[in-house]
């Protein structure tokens, strides 16, 4: 059902901020969730990704872990300081993925329901 859009039962299509430092998976998942019917918001940036979700209401995200400044992990914890829980999917993409702190993280996020680890290599 690629291309139709996401909706609930009032209509509302559903929204994916997608927060992810290398264009070169970013790019391809915002394409890939456009393609299913997915209105999408990117950016590469910490504080970009919290000031989107003032200015527009998503249904879930997809968080860089492993970003320099800011990670999606301190942008996920801002978002709940602020009250406001979306599912999440923490994500890191390569080599970075093997290292233990990405692991560890990926474990603890495994003891949140709204939390949905995801690594690829």
């Amino acid at each position: 059902m690629g291309g139709e859009p996401h909706a609930d039962a009032e209509g509302k299509h559903h929204a994916v901020l997608v927060f992810e430092g290398e264009p070169r998976v970013r790019n391809p998942l915002h394409r890939a969730l456009t393609e299913e019917g997915y209105a999408v918001d990117t950016t590469a940036d910490g504080p970009q990704a919290i000031a989107l979700t003032d200015v527009a209401a998503f249904d879930a995200m997809v968080l860089d872990v492993m970003l320099s400044g800011l990670d999606g992990f301190e942008v996920c914890a801002a978002l709940r300081r602020r009250g406001m829980w979306l599912p999440t999917c923490p994500f890191q993409y390569g080599e970075g993925a093997r290292q233990p702190p990405v692991r560890a993280a990926s474990e603890r996020a495994q003891q949140h329901e709204h939390l949905v680890p995801v690594v690829a290599t």
